[in-house]
């Protein structure tokens, strides 16, 4: 039998402290879940005593009627009850027992016209360990008390009928400190609440989840984008500054376990870093340098997919060279590419195209070809410099801003190769990410736009998923495509952002307490994922979530410009990545 002895402030018991609080009185206004705070605010080893006695209607109504005459009786004084002044201007009226008495008869009511079962309540708190940790504890948990309008009492002279009181089995008189609420004030209270777990595994793919996360009640989440389903499109929303590229690269490395064909559309270089650790391909779009990207867009093995895919890039590059499409368009553009594809691959040049194209059509093609504005790009004399790996290609168009046609044609001629890539029948098996990061730039351009909603309703079927990053709700609204695209990601992740309108709840689909939820997130810390419902009669959930990750993890994801450079630095000194994050986690890079 363990020893148990009362201090002052704690119970020893067994060789630990135990600090003991008891609820005095319920919340005024408890809703669902109204202590899920509490368990991220304690940590440690802890016990929570909760035990409801219910009462038949009559003996409910009686212990009711009993306090509300009480408190009835209790609005004025003695004095003028013998005055018989109550009621009048001559009598102060006591407006606490006015309320109390009030409630009560909103739960005489309650009891009665709705059958809501009321009885008496008893909630504890054992918090268990050393006994300066149980202090430090302890204060903590009667401030998240508090935080849910809770009042609670720290037992001192009381330990101990409180402490045999909360034991299973015990008699009703042991019962402490009984509280008379309804039965849904005592189920707010109830631990019955309980974190998401997530998945154990991707059903989809027949692997591991994609990331273990915390909970805010430190139990772990597996993440799976696909949610046990088959979709696993994603959008992500945080500012400037919240950690969009260190989740994403997070992520796509996490995404390496199921051996993936990534592709990724930069803007600003974010992933170059990590590309070039992990020996991927880096395609940059610099124009105005006078030397990067040159390709031979029709020097591809010829098939109907290459030929379609041509054909619609071709359409695209006469549109923004002031072309107006005309009925026999499509089919003179099939004619001029089935004659270049008789060519052999070397001598398949966008400028040999051009001539056989229809006189109409060659004035639009003249900035694409030799001599014209881009024709080093698209119609380069050398070999092109454009090299496609196979497994991790990341393409950064944003030295291309100030060329809207340049950035379009390049952009173009990218999202049709990555989709023959993705949409190829002998890859179906092969699971494939696409991540867009600043989506909002790529959804402003609508060739691009209807790429990617097209990708969001079909990519299911292609073993696929769409990964898209943006900044705020006024990206959403200022895209045509964009609410066709939202529909169809059945992940949404918020960062933390303390300036999220209240209008973004609408076009993001969020409830007022998920808006509110977003905005006292943890900087760089925590994120909110939000899963949609399969259909319109489902239910949607969500989660706070946690993305602790260790030192050498940090020096791995992170994008930081100054930090990525002392990466590339160690990894050189220390002839690899893994040494090199070890010694950066250390503390000892240069």
């Amino acid at each position: 039998m363990t020893y148990s002895a009362a201090e002052r402030g704690h119970l020893a018991r067994g060789g630990e402290a135990v600090a003991l609080l008891s609820v005095a009185e319920p919340p005024p206004g408890a809703g669902p879940n109204a202590l899920r705070e509490l368990p991220g605010a304690l940590g440690g080893a802890w016990t929570w005593h909760w035990e409801f006695r219910r009462l038949s209607t009559d003996g409910a109504r009686k212990q009711i009627k009993a306090a509300r005459a009480h408190y009835f009786s209790r609005r004025y004084s003695m004095v003028a009850h013998a005055q018989d002044t109550q009621g009048t201007d001559l009598a102060m009226e006591d407006q606490a027992a006015t309320t109390e008495a009030a409630r009560l008869g909103a739960a005489s009511s309650e009891l009665e016209a709705d059958g809501m079962p009321y009885g008496e309540l008893s909630v504890g708190l054992a918090i268990h360990g050393g006994r300066e940790e149980v202090e430090t504890r302890a204060a903590e948990a009667a401030a998240a008390l508090a935080g849910a309008d809770v009042k609670c009492i720290r037992e001192t002279m009381g330990q101990l009928p409180a402490w045999f009181g909360r034991l299973p089995g015990a008699r009703r008189a042991l019962q402490f400190r009984e509280m008379l609420v309804s039965a849904g004030a005592a189920a707010c209270l109830a631990p019955l609440w309980g974190d998401p777990v997530g998945h154990a595994d991707c059903r989809h793919l027949r692997a591991a989840p994609l990331a273990v996360l915390e909970t805010r009640g430190r139990t772990r989440f597996g993440l799976d984008l696909f949610g046990g389903g088959d979709v696993g499109h994603t959008a992500i929303f945080g500012a400037t500054g919240s950690g969009k590229s260190f989740l994403l690269n997070f992520l796509l490395v996490n995404a390496l376990r199921y051996g993936p064909r990534v592709c990724v559309l930069d803007l600003g270089g974010s992933y170059r870093p990590l590309t070039e650790l992990l020996g991927g391909g880096y395609l940059a779009l610099h124009p105005a340098e006078g030397k990067g990207l040159s390709l031979r867009p029709l020097n591809v093995p010829k098939s109907e997919a290459s030929l379609h895919f041509l054909s619609g890039w071709v359409a695209e590059l006469l549109a923004i060279g002031g072309h107006t499409g005309g009925s026999d368009d499509a089919g003179d553009i099939r004619k001029a590419l089935e004659g270049v594809f008789n060519m052999p691959g070397e001598r398949r040049a966008l400028g040999r195209l051009a001539a056989m194209l229809p006189p109409r059509m060659q004035p639009a093609m003249a900035r694409w070809i030799q001599g014209g504005a881009w024709g080093h790009v698209f119609d380069p004399k050398g070999e092109d410099t454009l090299r496609i790996h196979p497994d991790w290609q990341v393409v950064d168009i944003s030295g291309a801003e100030r060329h809207p046609d340049l950035q379009a044609a390049a952009l173009g001629w990218f999202l049709e190769a990555m989709r023959a890539d993705i949409e190829d029948p002998a890859a179906l098996e092969r699971f494939k990410i696409l991540v867009v990061d600043e989506a909002w730039k790529f959804l402003g351009d609508g060739a691009a736009g209807a790429f990617l909603a097209e990708a969001a309703r079909t990519w299911r079927k292609r073993n696929a998923a769409l990964v898209m990053a943006t900044q705020s709700a006024g990206d959403v609204r200022g895209a045509e495509a964009a609410p066709q695209i939202l529909e169809s990601m059945p992940n949404r992740v918020f960062l933390a952002n303390p300036d999220l309108p209240r209008a973004a709840a609408d076009p993001l689909q969020l409830s007022a307490a998920e808006v509110d939820t977003i905005r006292r997130l943890q900087a760089k810390r925590e994120l909110y994922l939000q899963r949609r419902a399969a259909t319109a009669a489902g239910r949607s959930a969500g989660a706070v979530l946690r993305l602790d990750v260790g030192p050498e993890d940090r020096w791995l994801y992170t994008s930081d410009p100054r930090e990525a450079a002392q990466r590339a630095a160690a990894v050189k000194r220390c002839g690899g990545i893994e040494p090199a994050l070890a010694e950066l986690a250390r503390g000892r890079a240069a």
